[in-house]
Protein backbone atom coordinates (compact mmCIF):
# COMPACT_ATOMS: atom_id res chain seq x y z
CA UNK A 1 0.00 0.00 0.00
CA UNK A 2 1.33 3.46 -0.93
CA UNK A 3 1.10 6.13 1.30
CA UNK A 4 1.65 9.65 1.95
CA UNK A 5 4.59 9.78 4.21
CA UNK A 6 3.03 13.41 5.30
CA UNK A 7 -0.10 11.52 6.06
CA UNK A 8 1.54 8.62 7.64
CA UNK A 9 3.18 11.55 9.93
CA UNK A 10 -0.25 13.00 11.19
CA UNK A 11 -1.81 9.79 11.52
CA UNK A 12 0.85 8.22 14.09
CA UNK A 13 1.25 11.17 15.94
CA UNK A 14 -3.03 11.13 16.28
CA UNK A 15 -2.40 8.02 17.44
CA UNK A 16 0.22 8.74 19.86
CA UNK A 17 -1.89 11.19 21.42
CA UNK A 18 -5.04 9.76 21.45
CA UNK A 19 -4.43 6.46 22.98
CA UNK A 20 -1.76 8.38 25.20
CA UNK A 21 -4.40 10.21 26.70
CA UNK A 22 -2.70 13.65 25.59
CA UNK A 23 -5.71 15.25 24.17
CA UNK A 24 -4.48 18.85 25.64
CA UNK A 25 -1.66 18.80 22.02
CA UNK A 26 -4.22 18.14 19.74
CA UNK A 27 -5.00 22.38 18.89
CA UNK A 28 -1.16 22.39 18.34
CA UNK A 29 -1.03 19.92 16.44
CA UNK A 30 -4.34 20.66 14.01
CA UNK A 31 -2.83 23.89 13.52
CA UNK A 32 1.06 22.82 13.22
CA UNK A 33 -0.59 19.87 10.22
CA UNK A 34 -3.14 22.53 9.07
CA UNK A 35 -7.23 21.80 9.20
CA UNK A 36 -7.39 20.93 6.07
CA UNK A 37 -4.80 18.36 6.74
CA UNK A 38 -7.06 16.67 9.52
CA UNK A 39 -10.35 16.93 8.62
CA UNK A 40 -9.44 14.78 5.89
CA UNK A 41 -11.41 11.50 4.69
CA UNK A 42 -8.48 10.10 3.27
CA UNK A 43 -6.54 10.39 6.48
CA UNK A 44 -9.49 8.86 8.06
CA UNK A 45 -9.67 5.89 5.95
CA UNK A 46 -6.20 5.69 5.90
CA UNK A 47 -6.70 5.26 9.72
CA UNK A 48 -9.33 2.63 9.04
CA UNK A 49 -7.23 0.04 6.74
CA UNK A 50 -4.52 -0.07 9.83
CA UNK A 51 -7.20 -0.24 12.30
CA UNK A 52 -6.58 2.76 14.10
CA UNK A 53 -9.80 2.32 15.63
CA UNK A 54 -9.24 5.80 18.58
CA UNK A 55 -8.26 7.83 15.36
CA UNK A 56 -11.11 6.86 12.89
CA UNK A 57 -13.51 8.20 15.82
CA UNK A 58 -11.64 11.39 16.01
CA UNK A 59 -11.26 11.65 12.24
CA UNK A 60 -15.16 10.85 11.81
CA UNK A 61 -16.65 13.05 14.46
CA UNK A 62 -13.88 16.02 13.33
CA UNK A 63 -15.46 15.10 9.58
CA UNK A 64 -19.28 14.70 10.36
CA UNK A 65 -19.53 18.05 12.07
CA UNK A 66 -16.99 20.13 10.24
CA UNK A 67 -16.69 19.27 6.62
CA UNK A 68 -19.39 20.78 4.06
CA UNK A 69 -19.50 16.78 2.62
CA UNK A 70 -19.61 14.86 5.13
CA UNK A 71 -20.30 12.16 2.52
CA UNK A 72 -20.02 8.32 4.70
CA UNK A 73 -18.49 9.97 8.00
CA UNK A 74 -21.41 9.77 9.91
CA UNK A 75 -22.05 6.42 9.34
CA UNK A 76 -18.58 5.18 9.70
CA UNK A 77 -18.78 7.37 12.91
CA UNK A 78 -22.00 5.30 14.63
CA UNK A 79 -20.92 2.35 13.08
CA UNK A 80 -17.22 2.29 14.63
CA UNK A 81 -18.79 3.53 18.13
CA UNK A 82 -21.07 1.28 17.74
CA UNK A 83 -18.70 -1.70 17.81
CA UNK A 84 -16.34 -0.11 20.30
CA UNK A 85 -19.73 -0.13 23.00
CA UNK A 86 -21.52 -3.64 21.98
CA UNK A 87 -24.34 -0.99 21.16
CA UNK A 88 -26.20 -0.19 18.17
CA UNK A 89 -25.98 3.71 17.89
CA UNK A 90 -28.87 5.93 16.11
CA UNK A 91 -27.65 6.43 13.16
CA UNK A 92 -27.42 2.66 12.65
CA UNK A 93 -31.02 1.81 14.40
CA UNK A 94 -32.57 4.58 11.81
CA UNK A 95 -31.45 2.50 9.03
CA UNK A 96 -34.28 -0.25 8.28
CA UNK A 97 -34.04 -3.46 9.95
CA UNK A 98 -32.63 -5.38 6.92
CA UNK A 99 -29.81 -3.00 6.10
CA UNK A 100 -26.53 -4.17 5.32
CA UNK A 101 -24.68 -1.87 6.87
CA UNK A 102 -26.82 -2.48 9.99
CA UNK A 103 -26.47 -5.97 9.90
CA UNK A 104 -22.79 -6.18 9.44
CA UNK A 105 -22.30 -4.10 12.71
CA UNK A 106 -24.89 -6.24 14.27
CA UNK A 107 -22.94 -9.14 13.25
CA UNK A 108 -19.42 -8.03 14.44
CA UNK A 109 -20.94 -7.45 17.56
CA UNK A 110 -22.05 -10.79 18.16
CA UNK A 111 -18.65 -12.57 17.08
CA UNK A 112 -16.97 -10.29 19.20
CA UNK A 113 -19.65 -11.40 22.08
CA UNK A 114 -19.13 -14.98 21.48
CA UNK A 115 -14.99 -14.39 21.08
CA UNK A 116 -15.24 -12.35 24.85
CA UNK A 117 -17.67 -16.05 25.85
CA UNK A 118 -14.92 -17.81 25.16
CA UNK A 119 -12.28 -16.11 26.73
CA UNK A 120 -13.66 -15.85 30.07
CA UNK A 121 -15.89 -18.32 30.14
CA UNK A 122 -18.51 -16.24 31.51
CA UNK A 123 -22.18 -15.66 30.55
CA UNK A 124 -22.53 -12.48 28.54
CA UNK A 125 -25.85 -10.68 26.64
CA UNK A 126 -24.99 -7.80 24.04
CA UNK A 127 -26.39 -5.05 24.63
CA UNK A 128 -27.04 -4.81 20.65
CA UNK A 129 -29.68 -8.05 21.73
CA UNK A 130 -31.12 -6.09 24.43
CA UNK A 131 -31.72 -2.93 22.20
CA UNK A 132 -33.77 -5.29 20.15
CA UNK A 133 -35.47 -6.99 23.74
CA UNK A 134 -36.46 -3.56 25.01
CA UNK A 135 -38.18 -2.20 21.77
CA UNK A 136 -35.49 -0.56 20.01
CA UNK A 137 -35.47 -2.97 17.02
CA UNK A 138 -31.65 -3.66 16.84
CA UNK A 139 -32.18 -6.94 14.52
CA UNK A 140 -29.26 -9.44 15.69
CA UNK A 141 -27.58 -12.04 13.40
CA UNK A 142 -27.84 -15.35 14.88
CA UNK A 143 -24.03 -16.55 15.50
CA UNK A 144 -22.97 -17.87 12.38
CA UNK A 145 -20.12 -20.48 11.75
CA UNK A 146 -16.85 -18.83 10.39
CA UNK A 147 -16.82 -19.80 6.67
CA UNK A 148 -19.54 -22.58 6.46
CA UNK A 149 -22.39 -20.28 5.89
CA UNK A 150 -24.65 -20.84 2.64
CA UNK A 151 -26.53 -18.07 1.55
CA UNK A 152 -29.78 -18.95 2.46
CA UNK A 153 -28.70 -19.47 6.53
CA UNK A 154 -25.93 -16.52 6.25
CA UNK A 155 -27.36 -13.31 8.86
CA UNK A 156 -26.84 -10.96 5.72
CA UNK A 157 -29.38 -13.74 3.13
CA UNK A 158 -31.97 -10.80 3.33
CA UNK A 159 -29.73 -7.93 3.90
CA UNK A 160 -30.97 -5.14 1.62
CA UNK A 161 -29.42 -2.15 0.69
CA UNK A 162 -27.18 0.01 -2.43
CA UNK A 163 -24.12 -1.05 -3.29
CA UNK A 164 -22.38 1.49 -1.97
CA UNK A 165 -23.73 0.42 1.31
CA UNK A 166 -22.80 -2.96 0.79
CA UNK A 167 -18.92 -2.12 0.01
CA UNK A 168 -18.93 -0.25 3.05
CA UNK A 169 -20.54 -3.33 4.98
CA UNK A 170 -17.48 -5.19 3.05
CA UNK A 171 -14.51 -2.28 4.55
CA UNK A 172 -16.09 -2.40 8.00
CA UNK A 173 -16.10 -6.46 7.92
CA UNK A 174 -12.86 -6.40 7.04
CA UNK A 175 -11.36 -3.44 8.51
CA UNK A 176 -12.47 -5.41 12.19
CA UNK A 177 -10.97 -9.31 11.28
CA UNK A 178 -14.09 -10.17 9.65
CA UNK A 179 -13.17 -11.08 5.96
CA UNK A 180 -16.16 -14.34 6.38
CA UNK A 181 -18.52 -11.91 6.57
CA UNK A 182 -16.99 -9.55 3.85
CA UNK A 183 -17.58 -12.59 2.13
CA UNK A 184 -20.96 -12.74 2.57
CA UNK A 185 -21.20 -9.42 1.38
CA UNK A 186 -19.69 -9.87 -1.67
CA UNK A 187 -21.21 -13.14 -2.53
CA UNK A 188 -24.78 -10.94 -2.61
CA UNK A 189 -22.76 -7.97 -4.73
CA UNK A 190 -22.03 -10.73 -7.46
CA UNK A 191 -25.47 -11.29 -8.17
CA UNK A 192 -25.86 -7.60 -8.96
CA UNK A 193 -25.10 -5.25 -12.10
CA UNK A 194 -22.13 -3.57 -10.98
CA UNK A 195 -20.75 -0.93 -12.81
CA UNK A 196 -16.65 -1.18 -14.05
CA UNK A 197 -15.46 1.04 -11.56
CA UNK A 198 -17.03 -1.38 -8.42
CA UNK A 199 -15.58 -3.70 -9.98
CA UNK A 200 -11.84 -1.99 -9.81
CA UNK A 201 -12.75 -1.00 -6.28
CA UNK A 202 -13.99 -4.46 -5.10
CA UNK A 203 -10.24 -5.52 -6.32
CA UNK A 204 -8.51 -3.27 -4.61
CA UNK A 205 -9.77 -3.08 -1.87
CA UNK A 206 -9.09 -6.51 -0.96
CA UNK A 207 -5.62 -6.47 -2.40
CA UNK A 208 -4.93 -3.51 -0.42
CA UNK A 209 -6.41 -4.75 2.81
CA UNK A 210 -4.95 -8.01 2.27
CA UNK A 211 -1.55 -6.62 1.96
CA UNK A 212 -1.99 -5.67 5.36
CA UNK A 213 -3.50 -8.83 7.22
CA UNK A 214 -0.50 -10.43 5.70
CA UNK A 215 2.06 -8.18 7.79
CA UNK A 216 0.01 -9.37 10.83
CA UNK A 217 1.69 -12.61 12.61
CA UNK A 218 -0.89 -13.77 14.35
CA UNK A 219 -4.68 -14.53 13.94
CA UNK A 220 -5.21 -13.83 10.19
CA UNK A 221 -8.11 -15.94 9.32
CA UNK A 222 -6.83 -17.68 6.14
CA UNK A 223 -9.94 -19.46 4.50
CA UNK A 224 -11.57 -17.08 5.50
CA UNK A 225 -9.67 -14.07 3.25
CA UNK A 226 -9.39 -17.26 0.90
CA UNK A 227 -13.23 -17.20 0.66
CA UNK A 228 -13.26 -13.57 0.46
CA UNK A 229 -11.14 -13.83 -2.73
CA UNK A 230 -13.14 -16.12 -4.47
CA UNK A 231 -16.48 -14.28 -4.19
CA UNK A 232 -14.21 -10.74 -5.35
CA UNK A 233 -13.80 -13.22 -8.16
CA UNK A 234 -17.32 -13.59 -8.88
CA UNK A 235 -17.93 -9.79 -8.92
CA UNK A 236 -15.01 -9.26 -11.80
CA UNK A 237 -16.84 -9.88 -15.45
CA UNK A 238 -15.51 -7.10 -17.04
CA UNK A 239 -13.09 -8.03 -19.84
CA UNK A 240 -10.93 -5.08 -18.97
CA UNK A 241 -10.79 -6.58 -15.79
CA UNK A 242 -8.16 -9.23 -16.50
CA UNK A 243 -4.91 -8.15 -15.22
CA UNK A 244 -6.84 -7.33 -11.80
CA UNK A 245 -8.48 -10.52 -11.59
CA UNK A 246 -4.71 -12.27 -11.93
CA UNK A 247 -4.08 -10.04 -9.29
CA UNK A 248 -6.84 -11.10 -7.30
CA UNK A 249 -5.97 -14.83 -8.26
CA UNK A 250 -2.87 -14.75 -6.90
CA UNK A 251 -3.57 -13.48 -4.08
CA UNK A 252 -6.43 -15.95 -3.62
CA UNK A 253 -3.67 -18.63 -4.19
CA UNK A 254 -1.54 -17.33 -1.46
CA UNK A 255 -4.18 -16.89 1.25
CA UNK A 256 -5.54 -21.06 0.00
CA UNK A 257 -1.81 -21.87 0.84
CA UNK A 258 -2.16 -20.43 4.16
CA UNK A 259 -5.59 -22.13 5.33
CA UNK A 260 -3.68 -25.84 4.05
CA UNK A 261 -5.92 -25.85 0.55
CA UNK A 262 -3.28 -26.58 -1.86
CA UNK A 263 -5.52 -28.13 -4.94
CA UNK A 264 -7.31 -25.08 -4.82
CA UNK A 265 -4.28 -22.50 -4.66
CA UNK A 266 -3.14 -24.43 -7.58
CA UNK A 267 -6.59 -24.08 -9.25
CA UNK A 268 -6.49 -19.92 -8.65
CA UNK A 269 -2.92 -19.31 -9.48
CA UNK A 270 -3.53 -20.85 -12.91
CA UNK A 271 -6.04 -18.43 -13.45
CA UNK A 272 -3.44 -15.51 -13.32
CA UNK A 273 -2.64 -15.50 -17.12
CA UNK A 274 -1.86 -11.63 -17.47
CA UNK A 275 1.84 -11.43 -19.25
CA UNK A 276 3.36 -10.28 -15.99
CA UNK A 277 1.56 -12.98 -13.88
CA UNK A 278 2.81 -15.81 -15.78
CA UNK A 279 6.35 -16.43 -14.14
CA UNK A 280 4.55 -15.37 -10.58
CA UNK A 281 1.57 -17.96 -11.23
CA UNK A 282 4.11 -20.60 -11.82
CA UNK A 283 5.95 -19.83 -8.16
CA UNK A 284 2.78 -20.25 -6.92
CA UNK A 285 1.81 -23.61 -8.04
CA UNK A 286 5.20 -25.04 -7.24
CA UNK A 287 4.97 -23.57 -3.77
CA UNK A 288 1.76 -25.44 -3.19
CA UNK A 289 3.30 -28.98 -4.62
CA UNK A 290 5.93 -28.39 -2.13
CA UNK A 291 3.91 -28.10 0.73
CA UNK A 292 1.71 -31.29 -0.81
CA UNK A 293 4.64 -32.74 -0.63
CA UNK A 294 5.98 -33.12 -4.39
CA UNK A 295 9.31 -31.77 -4.07
CA UNK A 296 10.52 -32.96 -7.25
CA UNK A 297 7.57 -32.02 -9.07
CA UNK A 298 7.96 -28.44 -7.55
CA UNK A 299 11.82 -28.61 -9.14
CA UNK A 300 10.74 -29.57 -11.94
CA UNK A 301 8.16 -26.52 -12.14
CA UNK A 302 10.82 -23.65 -11.30
CA UNK A 303 12.74 -25.20 -13.91
CA UNK A 304 10.19 -24.13 -15.99
CA UNK A 305 9.55 -20.72 -14.51
CA UNK A 306 13.49 -20.18 -15.30
CA UNK A 307 13.21 -21.23 -18.98
CA UNK A 308 10.36 -18.90 -19.04
CA UNK A 309 12.17 -16.20 -17.61
CA UNK A 310 15.45 -16.82 -19.80
CA UNK A 311 12.53 -16.72 -22.84
CA UNK A 312 11.07 -13.36 -21.75
CA UNK A 313 14.33 -11.91 -21.01
CA UNK A 314 15.60 -12.95 -25.09
CA UNK A 315 12.67 -10.82 -26.00
CA UNK A 316 12.90 -7.70 -24.12
CA UNK A 317 16.79 -7.76 -23.30
CA UNK A 318 18.33 -8.00 -19.55
CA UNK A 319 17.78 -3.88 -19.16
CA UNK A 320 14.77 -4.47 -16.16
CA UNK A 321 17.84 -6.14 -14.50
CA UNK A 322 19.49 -2.89 -13.72
CA UNK A 323 16.44 -0.98 -12.73
CA UNK A 324 15.06 -3.97 -10.70
CA UNK A 325 17.91 -3.92 -8.43
CA UNK A 326 18.40 -0.39 -8.04
CA UNK A 327 14.59 -0.05 -6.91
CA UNK A 328 15.31 -3.51 -4.30
CA UNK A 329 18.35 -1.50 -3.34
CA UNK A 330 16.23 1.58 -2.41
CA UNK A 331 13.35 -0.60 -0.32
CA UNK A 332 17.01 -1.97 1.88
CA UNK A 333 16.78 -0.65 5.63
CA UNK A 334 19.61 -0.52 7.24
CA UNK A 335 20.31 -3.04 10.42
CA UNK A 336 19.73 -1.14 13.50
CA UNK A 337 21.88 -2.17 16.02
CA UNK A 338 19.99 -0.32 18.64
CA UNK A 339 16.36 -1.93 17.70
CA UNK A 340 17.69 -5.39 17.16
CA UNK A 341 19.68 -4.92 21.12
CA UNK A 342 16.38 -4.33 22.45
CA UNK A 343 14.50 -7.11 20.76
CA UNK A 344 16.81 -9.52 21.61
CA UNK A 345 16.87 -8.13 25.71
CA UNK A 346 13.10 -8.33 25.59
CA UNK A 347 12.90 -12.04 23.99
CA UNK A 348 15.39 -12.58 27.28
CA UNK A 349 13.58 -11.28 29.61
CA UNK A 350 10.58 -12.88 28.28
CA UNK A 351 11.25 -16.38 28.33
CA UNK A 352 13.29 -16.31 31.28
CA UNK A 353 10.06 -15.83 32.92
CA UNK A 354 9.15 -19.20 31.53
CA UNK A 355 12.48 -20.27 32.40
CA UNK A 356 13.42 -21.46 28.94
CA UNK A 357 17.04 -20.38 27.85
CA UNK A 358 17.72 -18.76 24.58
CA UNK A 359 21.04 -19.00 23.34
CA UNK A 360 22.49 -17.31 20.07
CA UNK A 361 22.68 -18.90 16.94
CA UNK A 362 23.92 -18.76 13.48
CA UNK A 363 24.66 -15.42 12.36
CA UNK A 364 23.72 -13.35 15.53
CA UNK A 365 26.71 -16.20 16.66
CA UNK A 366 29.00 -15.21 14.26
CA UNK A 367 28.31 -11.92 14.94
CA UNK A 368 29.57 -12.05 18.92
CA UNK A 369 32.06 -13.97 18.14
CA UNK A 370 34.06 -12.24 15.28
CA UNK A 371 32.88 -8.87 15.63
CA UNK A 372 31.71 -8.18 19.37
CA UNK A 373 27.87 -7.53 18.04
CA UNK A 374 25.84 -7.80 15.57
CA UNK A 375 26.81 -8.44 12.03
CA UNK A 376 26.98 -4.81 10.11
CA UNK A 377 24.90 -6.11 6.85
CA UNK A 378 22.84 -8.45 9.21
CA UNK A 379 18.87 -8.89 8.57
CA UNK A 380 17.43 -10.34 11.83
CA UNK A 381 18.39 -12.10 15.18
CA UNK A 382 18.74 -15.76 15.50
CA UNK A 383 18.95 -17.52 18.57
CA UNK A 384 17.92 -21.82 19.78
CA UNK A 385 16.24 -23.01 22.15
CA UNK A 386 16.79 -26.86 23.63
CA UNK A 387 13.52 -28.88 22.50
CA UNK A 388 10.83 -29.23 20.10
CA UNK A 389 8.45 -29.40 23.12
CA UNK A 390 9.32 -26.05 24.54
CA UNK A 391 7.55 -24.19 21.86
CA UNK A 392 4.34 -23.86 24.00
CA UNK A 393 6.20 -22.54 26.65
CA UNK A 394 7.58 -20.25 24.32
CA UNK A 395 4.82 -18.51 22.24
CA UNK A 396 2.88 -18.19 25.92
CA UNK A 397 5.90 -16.71 27.47
CA UNK A 398 6.18 -14.18 24.48
CA UNK A 399 2.21 -13.17 24.43
CA UNK A 400 2.59 -12.99 27.75
CA UNK A 401 5.04 -10.21 27.55
CA UNK A 402 2.89 -7.97 25.63
CA UNK A 403 6.21 -7.34 23.31
CA UNK A 404 5.94 -9.59 20.57
CA UNK A 405 3.76 -11.20 18.30
CA UNK A 406 4.18 -14.50 16.68
CA UNK A 407 1.88 -16.91 14.52
CA UNK A 408 -0.13 -19.79 16.40
CA UNK A 409 0.04 -21.60 12.88
CA UNK A 410 3.84 -22.12 13.52
CA UNK A 411 3.21 -24.37 16.44
CA UNK A 412 3.33 -27.73 14.61
CA UNK A 413 4.11 -30.57 17.57
CA UNK A 414 7.11 -32.91 16.88
CA UNK A 415 7.47 -31.09 13.44
CA UNK A 416 8.06 -27.60 14.39
CA UNK A 417 11.35 -26.77 14.22
CA UNK A 418 11.35 -22.58 14.10
CA UNK A 419 9.03 -19.65 15.29
CA UNK A 420 9.21 -16.67 14.46
CA UNK A 421 8.65 -13.44 17.02
CA UNK A 422 8.23 -9.66 15.74
CA UNK A 423 9.10 -7.43 18.36
CA UNK A 424 6.14 -5.05 18.55
CA UNK A 425 8.23 -1.85 19.42
CA UNK A 426 10.81 -1.96 16.59
CA UNK A 427 9.25 -4.41 14.10
CA UNK A 428 12.29 -6.57 14.31
CA UNK A 429 11.99 -10.43 14.05
CA UNK A 430 13.94 -12.95 15.68
CA UNK A 431 14.33 -16.54 14.74
CA UNK A 432 14.02 -18.95 17.33
CA UNK A 433 15.20 -22.33 16.54
CA UNK A 434 14.37 -26.01 18.29
CA UNK A 435 17.10 -28.19 18.48
CA UNK A 436 16.75 -31.61 19.66
CA UNK A 437 19.04 -34.75 19.47
CA UNK A 438 19.21 -37.20 16.43
CA UNK A 439 21.74 -39.58 16.08
CA UNK A 440 24.51 -38.54 18.19
CA UNK A 441 23.91 -34.99 16.67
CA UNK A 442 21.65 -31.47 17.89
CA UNK A 443 19.51 -31.20 14.85
CA UNK A 444 17.74 -27.74 13.92
CA UNK A 445 15.94 -26.81 10.60
CA UNK A 446 13.85 -24.13 8.89
CA UNK A 447 10.53 -24.54 8.19
CA UNK A 448 10.35 -22.67 4.64
CA UNK A 449 7.64 -20.58 3.55
CA UNK A 450 7.69 -22.98 0.88
CA UNK A 451 6.23 -25.60 2.31
CA UNK A 452 9.70 -27.37 2.96
CA UNK A 453 11.97 -28.56 6.29
CA UNK A 454 15.51 -27.74 5.56
CA UNK A 455 17.76 -29.63 8.20
CA UNK A 456 21.20 -28.74 9.81
CA UNK A 457 23.08 -30.98 12.38
CA UNK A 458 25.64 -29.88 14.88
CA UNK A 459 28.09 -31.22 17.80
CA UNK A 460 26.24 -31.31 20.65
CA UNK A 461 26.97 -28.87 22.84
CA UNK A 462 26.44 -27.16 26.75
CA UNK A 463 25.64 -23.49 27.15
CA UNK A 464 27.56 -20.68 29.01
CA UNK A 465 27.25 -17.34 29.78
CA UNK A 466 28.66 -14.38 27.93
CA UNK A 467 28.85 -10.50 27.81
CA UNK A 468 26.80 -9.28 24.63
CA UNK A 469 25.72 -6.32 24.21
CA UNK A 470 25.56 -5.01 27.84
CA UNK A 471 24.00 -8.17 29.08
CA UNK A 472 23.99 -11.05 30.05
CA UNK A 473 23.35 -14.24 27.07
CA UNK A 474 24.13 -18.02 27.02
CA UNK A 475 26.17 -19.20 24.23
CA UNK A 476 27.35 -22.94 22.68
CA UNK A 477 30.48 -24.05 24.74
CA UNK A 478 31.87 -25.03 21.66
CA UNK A 479 31.50 -21.79 20.13
CA UNK A 480 34.22 -22.17 17.35
CA UNK A 481 33.52 -26.22 16.49
CA UNK A 482 29.88 -24.86 16.26
CA UNK A 483 30.39 -21.80 13.72
CA UNK A 484 33.22 -23.93 11.88
CA UNK A 485 30.05 -26.63 11.00
CA UNK A 486 28.03 -23.97 10.42
CA UNK A 487 29.87 -21.42 8.14
CA UNK A 488 33.35 -23.23 7.19
CA UNK A 489 35.73 -20.59 7.79
CA UNK A 490 34.18 -18.21 9.61
CA UNK A 491 36.90 -15.88 10.90
CA UNK A 492 37.20 -14.43 7.08
CA UNK A 493 34.59 -11.96 6.17
CA UNK A 494 31.71 -13.18 3.51
CA UNK A 495 29.17 -11.32 2.56
CA UNK A 496 27.81 -13.25 -0.12
CA UNK A 497 27.70 -16.67 2.07
CA UNK A 498 24.93 -18.66 1.39
CA UNK A 499 24.28 -20.38 4.69
CA UNK A 500 21.20 -22.35 3.44
CA UNK A 501 23.40 -24.09 0.65
CA UNK A 502 27.24 -23.89 1.51
CA UNK A 503 26.71 -24.99 4.89
CA UNK A 504 29.15 -27.52 6.38
CA UNK A 505 25.89 -28.60 8.70
CA UNK A 506 23.86 -29.43 5.18
CA UNK A 507 22.04 -32.38 6.38
CA UNK A 508 21.65 -33.41 2.68
CA UNK A 509 23.95 -31.56 -0.07
CA UNK A 510 22.78 -32.95 -3.14
CA UNK A 511 19.62 -33.91 -2.30
CA UNK A 512 16.21 -33.18 -3.11
CA UNK A 513 15.33 -30.30 -0.43
CA UNK A 514 18.79 -29.15 -0.54
CA UNK A 515 18.28 -29.04 -4.66
CA UNK A 516 15.13 -27.34 -4.25
CA UNK A 517 16.79 -24.23 -1.99
CA UNK A 518 19.03 -24.39 -4.69
CA UNK A 519 16.41 -23.42 -7.80
CA UNK A 520 14.56 -20.70 -5.43
CA UNK A 521 18.37 -18.71 -4.27
CA UNK A 522 18.94 -18.37 -8.05
CA UNK A 523 15.45 -17.42 -9.63
CA UNK A 524 15.04 -15.18 -6.85
CA UNK A 525 18.93 -13.86 -7.47
CA UNK A 526 17.99 -12.83 -10.73
CA UNK A 527 15.80 -9.86 -10.71
CA UNK A 528 18.27 -8.28 -7.70
CA UNK A 529 21.23 -8.58 -9.71
CA UNK A 530 23.06 -11.21 -7.52
CA UNK A 531 25.33 -11.84 -10.37
CA UNK A 532 28.03 -13.32 -7.58
CA UNK A 533 25.40 -15.47 -6.07
CA UNK A 534 24.12 -16.89 -9.54
CA UNK A 535 27.90 -17.82 -9.99
CA UNK A 536 27.96 -19.48 -6.58
CA UNK A 537 24.75 -21.50 -6.34
CA UNK A 538 25.71 -22.45 -10.36
CA UNK A 539 28.58 -23.93 -9.20
CA UNK A 540 26.82 -25.66 -6.22
CA UNK A 541 24.49 -27.53 -8.98
CA UNK A 542 27.17 -28.21 -11.00
CA UNK A 543 28.56 -29.91 -8.55
CA UNK A 544 25.26 -32.50 -8.35
CA UNK A 545 25.02 -32.80 -11.70
CA UNK A 546 24.99 -36.37 -11.83
CA UNK A 547 22.62 -36.61 -9.00
CA UNK A 548 18.67 -36.90 -9.02
CA UNK A 549 17.44 -33.64 -8.72
CA UNK A 550 20.54 -32.20 -11.41
CA UNK A 551 19.07 -29.26 -13.44
CA UNK A 552 19.71 -29.62 -16.84
CA UNK A 553 23.07 -28.02 -17.62
CA UNK A 554 22.03 -26.35 -21.09
CA UNK A 555 19.36 -24.90 -18.65
CA UNK A 556 22.19 -23.35 -16.51
CA UNK A 557 24.65 -22.42 -18.66
CA UNK A 558 21.76 -20.03 -20.54
CA UNK A 559 20.88 -18.75 -17.36
CA UNK A 560 24.88 -17.64 -16.51
CA UNK A 561 24.79 -15.99 -20.02
CA UNK A 562 21.59 -14.48 -19.77
CA UNK A 563 22.16 -13.22 -16.36
CA UNK A 564 25.50 -14.18 -14.64
CA UNK A 565 28.72 -11.93 -14.30
CA UNK A 566 29.91 -12.12 -17.81
CA UNK A 567 26.33 -10.88 -18.84
CA UNK A 568 26.69 -7.71 -16.10
CA UNK A 569 29.96 -7.16 -17.48
CA UNK A 570 28.93 -6.96 -21.20
CA UNK A 571 25.96 -4.28 -20.06
CA UNK A 572 28.08 -2.21 -18.54
CA UNK A 573 30.52 -2.57 -21.46
CA UNK A 574 27.53 -1.45 -23.60
CA UNK A 575 25.18 1.51 -21.60
CA UNK A 576 21.78 1.82 -23.75
CA UNK A 577 19.83 4.74 -24.05
CA UNK A 578 16.60 2.74 -24.24
CA UNK A 579 14.33 2.98 -21.76
CA UNK A 580 14.31 -0.41 -19.16
CA UNK A 581 11.66 -2.46 -20.10
CA UNK A 582 10.25 -4.31 -17.08
CA UNK A 583 7.92 -7.34 -16.17
CA UNK A 584 6.08 -5.18 -13.58
CA UNK A 585 5.24 -7.13 -10.50
CA UNK A 586 6.93 -10.45 -11.64
CA UNK A 587 9.89 -10.07 -9.50
CA UNK A 588 10.99 -8.59 -6.26
CA UNK A 589 9.27 -9.38 -2.95
CA UNK A 590 6.79 -11.36 -4.81
CA UNK A 591 9.09 -14.40 -6.64
CA UNK A 592 11.62 -13.86 -3.55
CA UNK A 593 10.67 -17.68 -2.39
CA UNK A 594 13.07 -17.94 -0.03
CA UNK A 595 15.08 -15.46 2.35
CA UNK A 596 18.84 -16.71 2.24
CA UNK A 597 20.74 -15.62 5.38
CA UNK A 598 24.57 -14.23 3.94
CA UNK A 599 26.84 -14.69 7.12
Amino acid sequence: MQVDKQQFQILNALDAILNGNRQSELPQLIEAAGADKIINADLMNLARKLKRSAVVNFLATLITHNSAKPEQAPLILDAYQSIASSKLQAALLALPSANVVRLTVTSIIERRQQTNLLLTGSSMTSPATSDMASGNDATVAPDPVESAQSPATSPLAKASGSVAEHMLAMELAIDHGHPAIAADILDRLSRRSLRGQDQKFIAEMILERGDLSAKQVQGTPWADWAECVEQALACLRTESQQKLRGELALWGARCHIRAGQYDHSIRLARKATWRSQVLRAGSEVARALSFQGKHAECIQLLDEVARELCSLTDQVGTDWIEQNAEETEKKKKAFNVESAGQALQDLREALSAANVQPFLVSGTLLGYAREGGFLSHDKDVDVGVFGWEKQFEIVDALLKSRKFRTDFQSLRGERCNTLVARHAATGYCIDIFLYRERDGKVVTGVDSDFGYVQEFAFTPFQLREVDFLGTRFFVPDNVELNLAENFGDWRIPDKEYISHLESPSTVDPGGLIHMLVARLTLISAIPTHKTERIRRVANILRQHAGGEHAIDPALLDRIEHLFGAKAAATVAANPTSEKPRVFPGIFGKRISTEAVHAA
